[in-house]
């Protein structure tokens, strides 16, 4: 169901399930900022859990922060080199990516630059990335800017491969169109 809830926010505690891309929409940047700080250090309920678990213990979170990609690495060695490094250098992943790259159709990024992608892409780059690795819940810290509608339709395209495969997408911005957009579900937080 898409659209506007009401505060379901308590303390840092939100209930997402998997195969969603919720969105949390603040009215306040501060109020924002605060909460992705709460997000990494404290508790919180997920997947109908009624046991509070911290985040980083029990699932295998990855914060996107913006400006955090090395925009001089092709796609591939991007998403390989964090793979690498996310899996303790002991996996292969050509196969996976491979397979990725053809179901969303951006066979293209091989061999693009992730600096000539728009930021709507190099976010997927990252997403890519962390699903190979298992990474379940993604929490997207960027206030994303689509450059043009193919940016946007990419993007949309991979939340809803993300959501199928049963990952749980967590969307953090202060733009509520966007989030409407692109998520599920809409919380507001004041």
């Amino acid at each position: 169901m898409r659209g506007l809830g009401e505060n379901q926010f308590e303390g840092s505690k939100i209930k997402i399930q998997e195969g969603t891309v919720a969105g949390v929409y603040f009215l306040e940047e501060t109020s924002k900022s605060t909460f992705i700080e709460k997000l990494k250090s404290e508790l919180a309920v997920i997947d109908g859990a009624s046991e509070r678990v911290k985040y980083i213990e029990r699932r295998n979170i990855d914060l996107i922060l913006e400006n955090k990609i090395d925009s001089s690495l092709s796609c591939q060695e991007y998403i390989y080199m964090y793979c690498m490094i996310r899996s303790g250098f002991n996996i292969m992943l050509e196969e996976k990516f491979e397979q990725i790259l053809t179901q969303l159709n951006l066979g293209f990024l091989k061999e693009q630059k992730v600096g000539e992608l728009g930021e709507g892409f190099q976010v997927i780059i990252r997403c890519i990335a962390a699903y190979l690795v298992g990474i379940q819940l993604l929490v997207f810290q960027n206030e994303i800017e689509f450059k043009e509608a193919r940016e946007k339709e990419t993007f949309r395209t991979f939340l809803g491969y993300f959501k199928r495969n049963n990952g749980i997408g967590l969307l953090v911005s202060t733009r509520k169109e966007q989030l409407e957009e692109l998520a599920d579900v809409v919380y507001e937080i004041a």
